[in-house]
């Protein structure tokens, strides 16, 4: 199954409309106004999966993925572990890393999520819900449709404009279609958008309609104005 890796790359330029084409447009990145944002805002609850840690069920499914992610984890070679990990034995017990109330249900998606954090980045194994079965990673923060498709943010800091990593899932696995790499935007880490406006942030990424995402962030550069965005993807080209 081939994998489409778009790497959009926009070096410190201000954005009018923009479209990377290959026969058609695979995706565009454009300014949108603050009252454009927050009309696709009214609608983010019902293009957007709440994401809860801690909602997973205690059955025997639940120990066994969390017995494999335990089981992955310990094959990462032990000096990356302590370096990228912070994965100390002697400090840090495995069960305070990987439990069943750090796991996040999508009963929507049947799914089950654990993250694995590292020293820049965290991800996500996925697992089916029905069978427990590893269907592969995604980068997190992530924003979640409820049609399967997930929008993972790489972080780093903010000298890092933004990355992001788009996610089908197809077939009952995870699939990664496209990366997208803008080093003009910077934002913060954008962590699930319910919880940011629950603690009452003004800067989210959350899915519009149509396969449309939209970001807003404050710029740590110049005058801290709010920026807002949208990127409208093509997901329309051939999965097999």
């Amino acid at each position: 199954m081939p994998r489409i890796h778009l790497l959009l790359f926009i070096l410190g330029v201000a954005l009018s409309p923009l479209v990377l084409a290959a026969n058609e447009p695979l995706f565009a990145v454009e300014a949108v106004s603050e009252h454009e944002f927050m009309l696709a805002e009214k609608n983010a609850p019902q293009y957007n999966l709440p994401l809860e840690n801690g909602n997973a069920p205690a059955t025997a499914l639940t120990d066994s993925i969390v017995a494999d992610v335990k089981k992955r984890f310990l094959e990462i070679d032990p000096a990356w572990r302590e370096y990228e990990y912070g994965y100390v034995p002697e400090y840090v017990s495995l069960d305070s890393l990987f439990n069943r109330e750090r796991m996040i249900y999508l009963p929507e998606l049947s799914l089950y999520m654990m993250p694995v954090c590292r020293l820049h980045t965290c991800d996500a194994m996925v697992y089916d819900a029905a069978t427990g079965k590893f269907m592969g990673e995604i980068r997190m923060p992530v924003a979640v449709n409820p049609h399967g498709l997930f929008a993972g943010q790489t972080h780093y800091d903010c000298d890092y404009g933004l990355e992001l990593s788009i996610y089908k899932l197809l077939r009952r696995w995870i699939w990664r279609p496209y990366s997208i790499s803008i080093s003009s935007i910077r934002p913060a880490y954008n962590f699930d958008y319910f919880k940011l406006k629950d603690l009452g942030s003004d800067e989210y990424i959350f899915w519009g309609s149509d396969s449309t995402l939209y970001l807003s962030y404050r710029n740590v550069f110049g005058n801290h104005e709010m920026q807002y965005w949208k990127i409208k993807m093509d997901l329309s080209h051939p999965e097999e």
